[in-house]
């Protein structure tokens, strides 16, 4: 598999754009600011954030997969089918389905804890901020579930 010159050059793929997009979108959003000194650093970060992506995956192929995924393909009437048949494969995507299932729980239950038609609850982890924004409010701080469910009550 990490020797594999077409999924070598997928995963350069899925990292560089993984990679690209945001920084493009910032790079815009800084530049229309006007904070041209900015990017360079920023694009530094995204670049290495880039080649760590690309090693962790090939990392994975080499050390989780042993280099080898096994598969067979069955041809009948309807077609080609292919089939995964390494435990890794599976419980890795089953592992990957739940990990997403999670964080959308997590982010549609902070998103009913914290309101923006409401005002912002009085809570110690949230410190207001200065806005760059005239007339907005600015918070940073980390809610844990412990905080939020405390809140609820």
């Amino acid at each position: 598999m990490a020797t594999h010159p077409g999924l070598l050059k997928t995963l350069a793929l899925v990292a560089g754009l993984a990679t690209l997009i945001p920084s493009l979108l910032l790079s815009v959003i800084l530049g229309a600011q006007g904070d041209w000194a900015e990017l360079p650093p920023l694009l530094g970060v995204f670049a290495l954030v880039g080649v760590g992506l690309f090693v962790g995956f090939v990392l994975i192929a080499l050390i989780v997969f042993g280099n080898r995924q096994r598969t067979r393909y069955t041809l009948d009437e309807g077609g080609v089918t292919q089939e995964t048949l390494d435990r890794p494969s599976g419980l890795l995507s089953r592992l990957a389905v739940l990990a997403g299932a999670a964080t959308a729980t997590d982010v549609k239950h902070r998103l009913t804890v914290i309101r923006q038609d409401q005002p912002v609850p009085s809570l110690d982890a949230l410190h207001r901020v200065a806005s760059i924004n005239p007339g907005c409010a600015a918070f940073e701080g980390f809610m844990l579930p412990r905080v939020e469910r405390t809140l609820r009550a």
